[in-house]
């Protein structure tokens, strides 16, 4: 993927590839690096994430931007069994392929996967298009997931309740 869109930019810009792949590097990976470095994980994530895995959740991560630092960053990567970035699948969210590679990494079907995410139009709408339950953290004005919530802490006292499982 990444050289596809390196491939594009050089073409567009009349530049060498080579040239393009170290701008994006630099450009794009460099800053949400740094980005990252000064963001803290909302308050009651990591409390959810322990309940989670204490009751026997398999957590696994899907992201546009390549997980594996922005996790351990927020000090995060314990938690999850898989990090999968969209582009290793060839496609950006809501293209199925992501998705369906999320699926394949926690070796469970689409339709057993209850996925969450903070952007309607490209998480829910790109989890749905599989098969998978979905929640949506943010603003939940007419959202089409499955559940919507607002703080961590609902999503987990909803999930460890049960209601979840029923969807």
């Amino acid at each position: 993927f990444r050289n596809a869109q390196a491939g594009i930019v050089a073409d567009h810009l009349s530049l060498p590839i080579d040239d393009v792949k170290s701008m994006i590097d630099t450009i794009i990976y460099g800053k949400v690096e740094a980005s990252f470095r000064r963001v803290k994980p909302y308050p009651d994530l990591i409390p959810c994430l322990q309940a989670l895995r204490s009751a026997g959740f398999t957590l696994g991560i899907l992201s546009d931007l390549p997980p594996g630092k922005k996790l351990a960053l927020l000090g995060l990567e314990e938690f999850f069994a898989c990090s999968i970035c969209s582009e290793d699948s060839g496609a950006l969210k809501p293209d199925r392929r992501p998705f369906l590679a999320l699926a394949s990494a926690l070796n469970r079907p689409p339709s057993s996967i209850l996925y969450v995410g903070n952007k309607e139009a490209y998480d829910i709408r790109g989890a749905r298009s599989v098969g998978m339950k979905t929640a949506l953290i943010g603003n939940v004005r007419d959202s089409k997931a499955d559940f919507s919530f607002r703080r961590w802490k609902d999503f987990s006292a909803w999930l460890l309740r049960g209601e979840g499982r029923s969807l």
